[in-house]
């Protein structure tokens, strides 16, 4: 189901815009995240932030270019190449690399989402900021917005810098099509960035003239799970789960007002950059997440523009270990297997099949169970799942077979065994013609 705000929807001042609210309110956490953002989403960097970006040696940072689609982007330098003059100013001694598109939006004002993230300790902040002022080799940031967010999903991953010197020249690949570089990359990758943007017409009514300007721009998050977690479709399309967040939604809200995506996918062994752009749909109601584990939805990416930045950085990770939120979560290979499983579960339980009965017990005088087996044994084949409460129709063999006018006797009973024993359990009454006049 589509969300669509209504115009008329009166907002209370908010560090949330309203696509971000849209989404709360669906999914019954508006209150308690207006509470929440209005304590942890501040207008400057606490200290202990500012301290944080000043050792990072990257950062990801979000934009939205002139004709409205975001792109996601690294930045970097050794430790040290962040600086912070105040708790609301971040100089960036770095420029974007050759071909990214954040090259041509260097202009004063322009909005800013920044993603600091240390991958050995799964720590992370965020930022909204926009650009005051650049050179050749800093940009100069205005903080807007500023929060911290969970470790969720992180893989533990050490980095190095290698000698650019030793690197093979960069190159720069246009995209128009996902090739099959481009889909071995996505399909082996267990960590990508989105970035997202909502530009200033979201503030152009009243519908949201009371939520924040510092909520309005560009945003970058970080997406992780295991290599297989996102469906190339084909050469144009792919499908991504959702997982389970901090409820703030800045990257769906986004969604929800202007419908587009950049990903950043890395080449942590080689220094390769696939930067893309494209339209974006929640899928809120999808067959499909009901197999994956994790899921809580979906989103599909169709690209529109994209870019292969070959031997462009002169840093190489390594994979230590999966966070253990990841580990709980699936791929979509799993997630077909499931399917493939349950459709199976669906067309045997659609079938008439032999069981034997294997025992019998009297419960009292008129009641007596029957314990029921597949006919070839227990491991013979899998026996059908079911839920507390459900009935088992039942057709006596054709040996055994009494009939009425022809026709065979089928008979439907409430299955007494609980879903995780061994052996199905019906309990029959025996009726006798007294019952009968008793009951009419």
């Amino acid at each position: 189901m589509d969300i669509k705000p209504s115009p008329n929807l009166k907002l209370a001042a908010s560090p949330f815009h309203r696509g971000e609210q849209a989404i709360q309110a669906k999914l019954g956490v508006r209150e308690q995240m207006e509470r929440f953002g209005s304590r942890v989403i501040r207008d400057h960097m606490p200290q202990q932030h500012r301290d944080f970006y000043q050792q990072l040696p990257f950062i990801f940072v979000g934009h939205g270019d002139k004709d409205g689609w975001p792109w996601a982007s690294i930045l970097f330098n050794k430790p040290g190449f962040i600086q912070s003059p105040d708790e609301q100013s971040l100089h960036l001694n770095s420029q974007p690399v050759v071909g990214d598109p954040l090259l041509k939006a260097m202009d004063s004002n322009t909005k800013l989402g920044l993603l600091g993230i240390e991958l050995e300790t799964r720590r992370r902040n965020r930022l909204a900021a926009h650009i005051t002022g650049s050179t050749d080799t800093q940009i100069q940031l205005s903080i807007d917005q500023s929060f911290g967010n969970c470790p969720q999903y992180i893989q533990n991953r050490e980095y190095e810098f290698i000698d650019p010197n030793s690197m093979p020249k960069s190159s720069v690949e246009s995209l128009t099509e996902l090739d099959l570089s481009a889909q071995q990359l996505i399909t082996n990758t267990d960590t990508f960035f989105v970035a997202s943007f909502v530009n200033n017409d979201i503030n152009s009514d009243n519908s949201n003239a009371d939520s924040s300007d510092a909520s309005i721009g560009a945003d970058v998050s970080h997406r992780g799970g295991k290599p297989g977690f996102i469906r190339v479709d084909n050469n144009k399309s792919l499908t991504i789960p959702d997982y389970l967040g901090n409820n703030h939604f800045n990257t769906l809200g986004n969604f929800v007002e202007n419908p587009k995506a950049g990903l950043l996918f890395i080449d942590f062994d080689k220094g390769h950059i696939l930067t893309l752009t494209g339209r974006v749909e929640i899928l809120w109601q999808s067959e499909d997440s009901q197999y994956f584990s994790g899921a809580e939805r979906l989103w599909t990416f169709h690209l529109e523009q994209g870019y292969r930045l070959n031997h462009s950085l002169p840093l190489r990770w390594k994979l230590n270990e999966f966070s253990p939120n990841t580990l709980m979560t699936g791929t979509w290979a799993e997630a077909a297997q499931q399917r493939e499983q349950q459709h199976q579960i669906e067309s045997h339980q659609a079938q008439w099949q032999d069981y034997q009965v294997v025992n019998i017990v009297d419960e009292s005088s008129l009641i007596k169970s029957f314990y029921l087996q597949p006919a070839g044994g227990l491991k013979a084949q899998s026996k059908f799942s079911f839920t507390a409460g459900q009935f088992l129709t039942v057709k006596l063999p054709t040996t055994l077979r009494n009939t009425v006018n022809g026709k065979d006797v089928i008979r439907t009973y409430t299955i007494s065994s609980a879903p995780a024993d061994p052996l199905l359990r019906i309990s029959v009454k025996r009726e006798t013609s007294a019952d009968s006049a008793h009951r009419d």
